[in-house]
């Protein structure tokens, strides 16, 4: 969703989707939370160099990840120098990179589950992986089923 902030000028666009668990969506925001802080710290590229990329360039690379995943070329070079890269690299090993970074910031809960999203994907990913490019109606239900039994307990679905 998108929410006005009018006192600083700004649009704030949440993008994070629920996970399959509390404790996957614990990691993200973990995570999340670390990268940022590391951003503002100056322990990634730096924050400063945000200010600079065009929106537009940025709802593209955006775009392109919703839509690919981590496998989305990432090849903006004032984006990866931001973050810290020095070349043209993917969703996924930015997301390396990044959590990388913060490791040893996160709980063992969030380290174990932000390294289930990097090697498996997002819940998405692994969903699609689990039903196949054209599932049945029985197939579709039965990976549901699977993932209302991993929310029920809080654990991750791999």
């Amino acid at each position: 969703g998108a929410i006005a902030r009018f006192d600083r000028g700004a649009i704030e666009v949440r993008v994070i989707d629920l996970q399959e668990c509390p404790m996957m969506d614990l990691a993200v925001a973990e995570v999340l939370v670390a990268v940022t802080r590391a951003l503002v710290e100056g322990r990634l590229g730096g924050l400063e160099a945000f200010k600079d990329l065009p929106e537009e360039e940025l709802l593209g690379v955006f775009t392109e990840v919703i839509r690919t995943g981590r496998a989305t070329p990432i090849a903006h070079p004032g984006l990866l120098a931001a973050m810290g890269l020095g070349g043209p690299s993917t969703a996924g090993a930015v997301w390396e990179h990044l959590a990388a970074t913060v490791e040893q910031e996160l709980s063992p809960d969030a380290r174990n589950g932000i390294a289930l999203i990097l090697e498996h994907g997002s819940l998405a990913e692994r969903i699609l992986a689990c039903t196949g490019s054209t599932p049945d109606r029985d197939r579709i239900v039965a990976v549901y089923r699977e993932l209302a039994d991993h929310l029920e307990a809080d654990t991750f679905f791999a």
